[in-house]
């Protein structure tokens, strides 16, 4: 088992959480464009969030935010097809 020793500090950094709060409302406008448009691409979710961010922000920063985002929908849609699989299955099962 690998030991990691930490330090508490409190440090509150007006201009981190407020780049953090930012960062957070990029990546939900980012699901929110991908569940409305049934985005399933990175790159294609990329291309229709660049030109809106692009002037705000560093592009490492949107290329964060929009793979977050993708992995954050791809789970979402898993769980939505296991759900649906189940449901299918109990459904269709019946006891006579």
């Amino acid at each position: 088992m690998l030991a990691v020793k930490s330090v508490k500090q409190s440090h509150h950094c007006t201009d981190l959480s407020k780049l953090m709060e930012e960062f957070r409302s990029m990546v939900n406008e980012a699901i929110r464009v991908g569940l409305e448009k049934n985005i399933t691409s990175k790159l294609t979710l990329r291309n229709k969030l660049y030109p809106r961010f692009k002037n705000g922000f560093h592009t490492s920063y949107i290329n964060m935010a929009v793979f977050k985002a993708h992995a954050l929908l791809k789970a979402y849609r898993k769980v939505l097809k296991s759900i649906c699989k189940t449901t299918i299955c109990l459904e269709s099962f019946s006891y006579y």
